[in-house]
């Protein structure tokens, strides 16, 4: 029994304090997103996705997004909202009616970042290219069965 607190002690006083350690990330970095900006377009829901997003400016980065169909009708939009806590979105049907009322909104909330990439809970942006982003959209089953849609996205030049 001696011999173990001695290996005990050995190894509490070896091993850094945690007040050395760097502290998690509890927030999004607005700084460490300007590769999103730009518009997306690719494949995702068996239709043309787009998406665009500005610069960060006062804590926040907007993003629009509209699913195109292979006749070239648009089956919905979304308005995207990026700040410190996450990511927040309203549907809209093609002729602008929502989906969520006026107050209601999706809201994919902070995981983690690192310098390409920005993780939500149900939600994941990466570029492991600066031309190149997959999202990964957790969609869950009115069955409650969970299936991940990928959206391939290429950057594009503003038209």
């Amino acid at each position: 029994m001696l011999t173990l607190r001695y290996v005990l002690c050995a190894l509490l006083f070896a091993t850094p304090p945690l007040a050395t350690a760097e502290p998690a990330q509890t927030a999004v970095d607005m700084e460490q997103l300007g590769w999103l900006e730009g518009r997306w377009v690719g494949e995702g829901l068996g239709a043309k996705a787009e998406e665009i997003w500005s610069s960060p400016a006062d804590g926040t980065m907007m993003g629009v997004f509209r699913l195109i169909q292979a006749d070239g009708s648009v089956s919905f939009y979304e308005l995207l909202l990026i700040d410190a806590t996450g990511l927040k979105l309203k549907h809209f049907n093609a002729d602008l009616t929502a989906w969520e009322t006026k107050d209601e909104m999706l809201h994919f909330k902070f995981a983690a970042q690192t310098p390409t990439s920005l993780t939500l809970n149900g939600l994941k942006f990466e570029s492991p290219t600066p031309d190149t982003l997959i999202i990964e959209l957790t969609m869950q089953g009115a069955d409650g069965s969970r299936r991940i849609e990928t959206f391939d996205m290429q950057r594009q030049p503003l038209p």
